[in-house]
């Protein structure tokens, strides 16, 4: 079972990093290349530099039980062109059944919201799946009320994983670039 539920996980987080690394590479092609922007109206696409802090109940130590996390992250981002902030809150807890998280694996999932200063921008209210692997976070954002998809790979701050490995971590900062965009843009 634990095996299978491993399998399931390592499935997952290589799903999330492919999709993920296809839209970093998009996104960052259309923000780099075009000069001036060619969005339709209320269609956004960009990348930004986040970092993002979680404060775990319980503290993350290697015990591989349930746990849930408050999230905040900031960010400066190139939005369709522009230079914008990202403002990110939210909450994110195991599965009820099997579900666990400590320092060096396990997946979380929840809800919150984005705010990003881009004039016509939705701020939306995403769902999010965030993946442990190796005290590297890849975390995926998506709305099912409007049309975003975001994804981003987070790396622990210096002597972060191992001080979690080695004793238990209330709070913990990641940072790393995350791309994104409306994964159904309007026909041409």
């Amino acid at each position: 079972m634990l095996e299978e539920r491993g399998r399931n996980v390592g499935h997952s987080l290589h799903r999330l990093v492919g999709r993920g690394l296809g839209l970093l590479v998009a996104v960052v092609t259309t923000v780099l290349v075009s000069p001036t922007p060619a969005h339709a109206e209320g269609e956004f696409a960009g990348a930004c530099m986040v970092s993002l802090t979680a404060t775990f109940s319980p503290p993350l130590d290697m015990s591989f039980v349930p746990r849930s996390a408050s999230l905040g992250a900031t960010g400066s981002c190139v939005v369709n062109g522009v230079p914008a902030q990202l403002f990110l809150a939210a909450t994110v807890s195991t599965p009820f059944v099997g579900g666990g998280f400590n320092c060096a694996a396990g997946v979380m999932t929840g809800t919150g919201s984005v705010r990003i200063t881009v004039p016509g921008f939705p701020d939306p209210f995403v769902e999010i799946q965030i993946v442990n692997s190796g005290g590297v976070l890849t975390m995926a954002l998506e709305s099912l009320l409007v049309t975003f998809e975001g994804v981003t790979e987070l790396a622990p701050v210096p002597g972060q994983y191992v001080a979690c490995l080695r004793g238990s971590l209330a709070q913990g900062t990641w940072s790393g670039a995350m791309a994104f965009q409306d994964p159904y843009p309007p026909p041409v």
